[in-house]
């Protein structure tokens, strides 16, 4: 009888050992489903992530585009890099000449990725486009907006109401939008044949002034005094 129990007792131990390990099995099978189930479950948040990043680095603009844009920002408006701010800039696809054609050139009909960079300082705001690496930029200059910070406000009064009695608007519907030191002939506008005629060198300003019609570019001398229209076109 003694030797039944302790065999009874054997079994019943052994059978609960068992019944353990099973439960142990299931539980550790359950939590690698669960580990499986959670990873799953954050991979693709991972991997957008991951496309954000790649993406935030693809469109993130050169420093060898900004340099190259602010050092020549400076040259033409004359204000230190310190100055300048770029304030805009995005990727365009271009021809071989950044979309901007010198006069006569021929520009290869093939798309290259390049950039628009916005440069702003004081009153002046610089439109550029350059390629991938900053080794060719070009300004665009209908779309910038470049008036030298030395123009007389004599001058800039003598062009502004020149063109508002010309376009008959008012000169708050105007702006200059460019304007630098040049060296022009005057007083030979008209034919004067067969007699010579021998025109006088000014040296003074060209200033270019639009409206939201028109634009146009304005000759004078140092202070204002003579002021004589160029060419009147189409803004933008």
């Amino acid at each position: 009888m003694h030797f039944i129990f302790q065999k009874r007792t054997a079994i019943d131990r052994n059978f609960t050992a068992f019944i353990l390990g099973v439960i142990l099995s299931v539980s550790g099978i359950f939590a690698i489903f669960d580990r499986d189930v959670a990873e799953s479950a954050t991979l693709p948040e991972n991997t957008s992530a991951i496309g954000k990043q790649r993406e935030s680095n693809r469109n993130r603009l050169p420093n060898s585009v900004v340099n190259a844009v602010l050092r020549s920002a400076s040259q033409r408006t004359g204000l230190q890099i310190s100055q300048l701010r770029i304030v805009s800039s995005k990727q365009i696809m271009t021809d071989g000449c950044l979309n901007l054609p010198r006069p006569g050139e021929a520009c290869p009909e093939i798309g290259i990725f390049a950039w628009e960079v916005t440069v702003a300082g004081g009153r002046q705001r610089l439109v550029y486009h350059s390629n991938g690496n900053g080794s060719q930029i070009r300004l665009n200059e209908k779309a910038s907006n470049i008036s030298d910070a030395n123009l007389p406000s004599q001058v800039a009064n003598a062009v502004l109401k020149a063109a508002a009695q010309e376009w008959r608007l008012p000169v708050s519907a105007l702006r200059i939008v460019k304007a630098e030191r040049t060296n022009w002939a005057y007083g030979c506008e008209r034919p004067t044949f067969p007699h010579p005629c021998d025109p006088l060198m000014v040296s003074g300003w060209q200033v270019t002034v639009q409206s939201r019609q028109k634009r146009s570019i304005y000759n004078t001398d140092e202070v204002g005094g003579l002021v004589r229209k160029l060419t009147t076109g189409n803004p933008i």
